[in-house]
């Protein structure tokens, strides 16, 4: 996880190196937030690529249009 933060310059999170009642609700917490956002840029990720793939199509289209007028 870590490497998450640390790749997409995220706020740092310090690790309990135990897992127990009294941290349990924060470090539940952090982990809610990093699969949120790690859910948000595979969207956005995927929103990208649709739009590229039909930006490329779009100019396929258009220079075959051109290339084989009647």
């Amino acid at each position: 996880m870590n490497h998450i933060i640390i790749s997409y310059e995220l706020d740092l999170i310090t690790w309990s190196s135990t897992l127990d009642s009294f941290n349990f609700r924060t470090t539940k917490s952090h982990i809610n937030q990093l699969l949120k956002f790690v859910y948000n840029k595979c969207k956005y990720e995927e929103a990208e690529w649709k739009r590229d793939k039909i930006k490329f199509y779009s100019e396929q289209r258009n220079n075959d249009l051109i290339d084989n007028q009647s």
